[in-house]
């Protein structure tokens, strides 16, 4: 019996060598690096100036997007088909698209379309150096469905993710190791989403958006 209970200490010790660390949910136990934050509060004003019609939360989120240096998220072979967030989406994250639907919003405002003129003419300047920054991604993920995306992350160094979803539809995210094991998930009622956790080595890691609900979900994830 003794031999039996000292055989399987060793097999859990051997699985757990393989895992990055236990799962934990809701991991963010602190604060998500500021340009990530960034990211966060411009996506939210997108949403709100969306649903509230509010040609000046859209001007906002565009000059947030803007002035956040991104780079285009590498995703490995295996990952899900990135899918366009069309304008019948009800939503965009691009600042040239906010731009422009916030002009249609705004009317005849004269002050406010000169607000949103001014702002206008400085999206999409290039910035000087390289271009570094959190990675972005954004797509729709379908009703009832997973969208899964394999991203590298270095050992030793914290890794944040962020997704940010409209209200369509209740978004769930998890986040695996290499080997499929669930290191951390944020699985509230809500479609926002904050994980954080230190890899153990370097390596690609599963992140799965889940839509338990009825409607397709346009979203934007990033990770620093």
């Amino acid at each position: 019996m003794k031999r039996i209970i000292i055989s399987l200490s060793l097999l859990a010790v051997s699985f757990s060598l393989f895992a990055q660390e236990r799962p934990q949910k809701d991991t963010l136990s602190s604060p998500i690096p500021e340009e990530l934050q960034a990211l966060r509060t411009a996506s939210s004003l997108a949403m709100y100036g969306y649903k509230n019609e509010s040609a000046s939360a859209l001007v906002e989120a565009a000059k947030i997007f803007n002035s956040v240096p991104t780079q285009e998220m590498e995703v490995r072979e295996g990952s899900s088909p990135t899918r366009e967030i069309t304008p019948e989406s009800g939503v965009s994250f691009d600042p040239k698209q906010l731009i422009a639907d916030a002009k249609e919003i705004a009317g005849r405002d004269k002050e406010l379309l000169a607000y949103i003129n001014k702002v206008e003419k400085t999206i999409g300047r290039a910035k000087r150096g390289a271009i570094g920054g959190p990675v972005i991604k954004t797509s729709m993920v379908l009703t009832l469905s997973t969208d899964q995306y394999l991203i590298k992350f270095a050992g030793g160094r914290k890794a944040s993710v962020v997704l940010e979803g409209t209200d369509a539809s209740d978004l769930d995210l998890y986040i695996y190791d290499e080997n499929e094991n669930l290191i951390c998930y944020d699985d509230d009622a809500t479609s926002e989403c904050a994980l954080s956790f230190t890899p153990r080595w370097d390596g690609y890691f599963i992140i799965a958006i889940v839509n338990n609900g009825l409607l397709p979900n346009p979203y934007l994830l990033c990770t620093n």
